[in-house]
């Protein structure tokens, strides 16, 4: 999910008070908090007296795997460094991750064995943390079959 139940404790807190889920298309509301750009009517929107979570295109930046490609097609066509970022791959398939990690991660067969790196692998079908595995280079295999054999 989006983090829906915090979410509206929190604002439950603040004193607003929840629409229920029937009374979607309400125009009422003072925030709207969706999963998808398209749950939210912007024709009837009222910049300035509420907010959503989401606005269309924004998935390119609010999405972990599409703002790296997007990072580094900027990168790419700028000649501009993305170094302030870790090493990031987007992984599309367990086959890439579970047999060929050492070229698709750059590693040699020095990196393999070395026990300081340390890699977050992170489901793109996944948010909060969940399917988050933390692992040495010597268990990334395991930590990728794993993550497919749970999904």
């Amino acid at each position: 999910g989006n983090g829906f139940p915090a979410v509206a404790d929190a604002f439950a807190k603040k004193g607003y008070e929840r629409l229920g889920f029937t009374e979607k298309e309400d125009p009422r509301y003072a925030v709207r908090w969706v999963q998808q750009a398209w749950e939210v009517d912007l024709e009837s929107f009222k910049e300035g007296e509420q907010l959503v979570n989401v606005m269309p295109g924004i998935e390119g930046l609010s999405s972990k795997g599409r703002l790296l490609r997007h990072l580094k097609a900027y990168a790419a066509a700028t000649g501009n460094s993305i170094s302030f970022l870790p090493a990031s791959v987007v992984v599309t398939s367990p086959a890439e991750l579970i047999s060929g990690e050492e070229e698709l991660l750059g590693m040699t067969g020095k990196d393999r064995e070395d026990e300081s790196t340390v890699w977050i692998v992170k489901p793109s079908t996944a948010n909060q943390g969940a399917g988050i595995v933390v692992c040495r280079s010597s268990e990334l295999q395991a930590a990728g079959r794993r993550l497919w054999a749970d999904a």
